[in-house]
């Protein structure tokens, strides 16, 4: 880079960021730290924070954080350059002339995403062309002839099929010029240390393109033919793809939620699939996540009114509602239709038929009435344990609600109900603490313990790994215990996994770990992930409690990372065995003694976790 990593130091160290900001807002003292409204998102309580000691700010209520930097960035609308130079001419620091190090680096992520949106345009005409083939897809095409779809919404969404061999999207790919590293930066093929060689991520499965609104290839979700696990396999995460920001189908539906001014949200592929081929092309579906504060900012360009359709046995369907207050935050109405149980929005329209399901989204409840419901089916309302069952179900959702009149319209529509007047739910609204129902806040750390002792939780392995890189902010000593243990490459989560490796870096070149050196130290490295990391070390290093991490619980959080790793390795092993047990082949005797023996650890490792 054109501007050396001493002297970018030099110029935050430079900068109070307590000072720059102040420039910008009035900031109040609380403790260590200042105080503020939020500038990036409509508040009344002051959630925003800025450490002087750790030279960073983070929000409790929108999720911002970073350095001085990151804030002229986000709050002045400039580039990460633009930001130094601003900062260097403050602090009375000169800068190189040369600028080139920075376009050459934008040019070439630049690059780096029209190479990947090549790749994934290739990958998915070629899984394609196999689906179309008799031959080589007839599994594939009589599962999807058995799901009622048409060739013509085949063609429309581009599915496809990856041939069981494991080898045929790369040996095609070889063939036309591509590059094996080139092809697993896409995600599309896997490094496989026993066979010395790559292989196809996606074998004997049906494929889903998943474009983002200008139709380029961003990744791919995978449906598996037979019983191998898992059942729905997505890309991993790329510099052009992250299942946190994409909508399924919103290239081909947006037209028409602008029209509609509303959007249908849905839970699986052929869910989409079949509503699009059914008239209902307004519906687009989540890649297998909650909704997130990026899928808020995108439905939000295109409509005002949002309907949730779930089938009302899915697993965790409380949870998911938690996301739709998003929705209700961002000034959007939110509906939603719960599905009889057992039946999703694809089996109802094949059921039921176009006509049944709009007349199903035209009488969804809204999502205050869906919530009241929930508690009435549950509790008696007209006895106490009822009305603060509700109150408790409801008012988060209210609070989130902008329009005064609106909200004030529903505190009386509760008050009513439940036969409490208006005055006492409004006091109890006021003292609502936002953290109770911002959907992105971490978890409370007393959880924690619990949470990584759930080795078949996902949320527990990313709550553990999340607990780990805190430790390692907050309490660089603890590195060298942890680093010798476990690797960058063993965090599941792609933006922990980056911000670990900057972290090791620094403490191996022997430089301060500190928050704001990691944020600059991730943006020269990473330039399109460096505002969603630095939100995650703002938020994890703005809180800190050393007796909340104990040895114990240092240990603890490190086991369950390793165990992870094996857990992963356990499932592929155990595909690859089904796979060749399918085939009739034989099966190496070390891989059937490797399996037995990862069964045995996994199994060691959860009964000690349920023994603390």
């Amino acid at each position: 880079m054109a501007i050396p990593g001493y002297l970018i130091d030099q110029i935050r160290q430079s900068n109070n960021i307590v000072e720059v900001i102040s420039e910008h807002l009035p900031l109040k003292k609380a403790g260590s730290n200042f105080k503020a409204l939020c500038p990036f998102h409509q508040e009344k309580t002051p959630s925003f924070i800025v450490s002087p000691q750790k030279e960073i700010f983070h929000c409790f209520g929108c999720g911002e954080g970073g350095n001085v930097f990151n804030f002229l960035m986000k709050h002045e609308k400039m580039s990460f350059v633009e930001a130094v130079e601003r900062l260097a001419e403050r602090a009375g620091i000169s800068l190189p002339k040369d600028r080139e190090g920075y376009q050459e680096e934008i040019s070439r992520i630049s690059q780096e995403r029209k190479n990947l949106f090549e790749i994934n345009r290739h990958a998915a005409d070629f899984f394609h062309r196999c689906l179309k083939s008799p031959s080589v897809a007839q599994k594939a095409r009589e599962y999807l002839k058995k799901r009622g779809l048409a060739e013509e919404t085949i063609d429309k969404f581009g599915l496809g099929y990856a041939p069981e061999s494991g080898r045929a999207l790369l040996e095609a790919a070889v063939g036309k010029g591509y590059k094996k590293e080139s092809l697993e930066k896409a995600g599309l093929v896997v490094f496989s240390e026993k066979r010395n060689d790559y292989y196809d991520l996606f074998f004997d499965r049906i494929t889903f393109p998943i474009a983002d609104v200008q139709s380029r290839i961003m990744g791919f979700g995978g449906r598996v033919l037979g019983n191998r696990l898992p059942k729905y396999l997505n890309s991993p995460e790329t510099s052009v793809f992250n299942k946190g920001k994409a909508l399924y189908a919103l290239n081909l539906a947006s037209d028409s939620i602008l029209k509609k001014n509303q959007v249908i949200i849905l839970e699986g592929y052929t869910d989409v699939l079949t509503c699009h081929q059914s008239g209902i092309d307004n519906s687009v579906a989540t890649l297998g996540t909650a909704l997130t504060s990026d899928h808020v900012l995108i439905i939000s360009r295109y409509a005002e009114e949002a309907v949730i359709v779930y089938d009302a046995d899915t697993a965790g369907v409380k949870a998911a509602l938690r996301g739709l207050d998003l929705l209700v935050g961002a000034g959007i109405k939110v509906k939603v239709v719960a599905l009889p149980q057992g039946t999703d929005p694809d089996d109802f329209l094949r059921s039921q038929g176009a006509e049944k399901f709009q007349q199903e989204v035209s009488q969804a409840l809204s999502l205050i009435d869906y919530r009241i419901k929930l508690v009435s089916e549950n509790c008696d309302l007209n006895s106490s344990e009822g009305k603060v069952a509700l109150v408790e179900e409801v008012l988060p959702t209210i609070a989130r609600i902008k329009n005064l009149v609106e909200q004030k319209e529903e505190i009386k529509k509760v008050s009513q109900l439940i036969s409490v007047d208006e005055e006492t739910l409004l006091l109890e609204l006021a003292r609502i603490n936002r953290k109770t129902y911002e959907w992105e806040e971490v978890s409370p750390r007393e959880e924690l313990a619990r949470d990584i002792q759930q080795s078949t939780s996902r949320d527990g392995i990313l709550k553990a790994e999340k607990g780990l890189l805190q430790v390692m902010i907050n309490y660089p000593e603890e590195i060298e215990t942890i680093r010798v243990e476990v690797a960058p490459e063993d965090f599941v989560m792609g933006e922990i996994s980056r911000i670990v490796k900057v972290v090791y870096e620094l403490y191996e070149r022997k430089e301060p770990v500190k928050p704001a050196i990691i944020m600059d130290r991730i943006y020269g490295q990473d330039l399109q992930f460096s505002s969603k990391l630095n939100q995650i070390i703002a938020s994890l290093a703005i809180e800190e409690n050393r007796d909340e991490f104990s040895p114990e619980v240092v240990k603890g959080l490190v086991e369950r990372v390793k165990m992870h790793k094996s857990e992963e390795e356990y499932i592929r092993i155990g595909e690859e065995v089904a796979s060749l047990m399918d085939r009739g082949l034989s099966v190496e005797r070390e891989k059937i003694e490797k399996f037995q023996e990862l069964a045995r650890k996994l199994k060691g490792s959860r009964d000690e976790g349920l023994s603390r």
